[in-house]
């Protein structure tokens, strides 16, 4: 058996995560990543109608797909795979692409969990003593979400935000958007809008930069901070950014300010 050493051949390469409310401009912003870029869609939604002005700068791996006149979803396997056949390619020189981009983790974590409550309620179907009183409520019993189902769902997510951190061995950058979280008042510190407590308390562990994104003065082009002042949670893993906290969710402008060498 041939054991090899994992060669990091890039420093400029991160994993970024940015969060907001619903339609402040994360997708938008995605077409200023400089380079070539793959987005997987797990939002439903027409993204061309707002990507349109970057069109050749980005390619599109929809999760949703149509298989025999039924919408469904690629399966955590299918996604995994596909995956790996992108990073085969980059241990072989032969980049794929300069930036992944998932749009979004909130919903990516959504179709999980839709996956984790349809195999547990089929499952509990499986005790027969139990079927019974399923059918006399099934709504509640079909979906709702014992303790124990949160389980699955985290390692699900750890397991995949470990492929994402694989890229950027290859110098490819990594930028998950996600929603807030919408248990929000004034004295609760923001937070991307993800299930669960394990994963969630992990995303700074995992994550080389986090940051919380605003309308700007014009509305647009908003504001991202990677620095927080306490009301909001950030990570900013790079000196030079960290000085100036943030700024333009511009990702050619953001990439600029990158402390890329040890002077």
């Amino acid at each position: 058996m041939s054991i090899k050493e994992i060669s990091i051949e890039s420093l400029d390469a991160a994993l970024w995560l940015i969060y907001s409310a619903w339609g402040v401009g994360k997708t938008f912003s995605l077409g200023t990543l400089p380079g070539k870029t793959m987005i997987v869609l797990a939002e439903l939604k027409n993204i061309n109608r707002v990507l349109g002005w970057a069109k050749g700068k980005y390619k599109l791996y929809p999760l949703a797909v149509i298989e025999d006149g039924e919408t469904r979803h690629r399966t955590y396997d299918e996604f995994m795979d596909q995956m790996n056949q992108w990073l085969i390619q980059a241990q072989n020189g032969k980049k794929p692409f300069d930036n992944l981009a998932i749009d979004s983790l909130s919903e990516l974590q959504s179709i999980y969990g839709e996956k984790v409550e349809d195999d547990t309620f089929e499952r509990r179907l499986e005790e027969k003593d139990k079927t019974e009183r399923m059918f006399r409520r099934p709504i509640i019993e079909r979906f709702y979400k014992p303790r124990d189902s949160y389980i699955p769902l985290n390692s699900v997510m750890k397991r995949t935000t470990k492929m994402f951190q694989r890229f950027n061995w290859y110098g490819i950058n990594v930028i998950c958007t996600s929603g807030i979280a919408d248990n929000i008042d004034e004295w609760t510190i923001k937070e991307p809008f993800l299930i669960g407590k394990e994963y969630p308390s992990l995303l700074s562990g995992y994550f080389d930069f986090v940051g919380y994104v605003t309308p700007g003065k014009n509305v647009y082009p908003p504001v991202v901070q990677f620095v927080s002042d306490g009301t909001f949670k950030a990570k900013c893993g790079d000196t030079r950014l960290a000085k100036s906290g943030g700024g333009e969710l511009n990702w050619e402008k953001i990439f600029s300010k990158l402390q890329l060498k040890e002077e």
